[in-house]
């Protein structure tokens, strides 16, 4: 390697060194994962097709809790990508993140509509 120009460094003082991780995408994915697994249990009954007298009461309930699992999802575990976007934007510059922030904020919207004006499951 040293005859190419990559001399090796060894050096045991890297080695002891304890960096501090940052862990704000571990909890993000968290509480991604949290909601999406909820979200889907109480989707359940929609899958299946089941129509029973407690599910009908309760379908509501239902729709509006899968709509508070989907406000940390979108405005904590999505908010990277839609500052990425953003400041993208802002520069003029079209990152891979502005599409996926476009999907994001359009499932979210398309949502709220389907669940205020009780036309679909949000």
């Amino acid at each position: 390697l040293a005859t190419i120009g990559y001399d090796p460094y060894i050096s045991l003082e890297d080695g002891e060194k304890h960096q501090k991780t940052d862990k704000t995408s571990v909890y993000k994915l968290t509480v991604a994962g949290f909601a999406f697994g909820n979200t889907m249990f109480l989707s359940f009954p929609d899958y299946f097709g089941k129509s029973d007298v407690w599910l009908e009461h309760y379908q509501p309930l239902f729709t509006f809790l899968m709509l508070l699992f989907s406000l940390p999802v979108v405005f904590y575990a999505g908010n990277d990508y839609l500052i990425s976007a953003y400041k993208g934007l802002k520069k003029k510059i079209l990152n891979i993140d502005v599409p996926i922030s476009m999907g994001i904020v359009v499932l979210f919207v398309r949502s709220c509509y389907e669940y205020f004006t009780a036309t679909g499951q949000g």
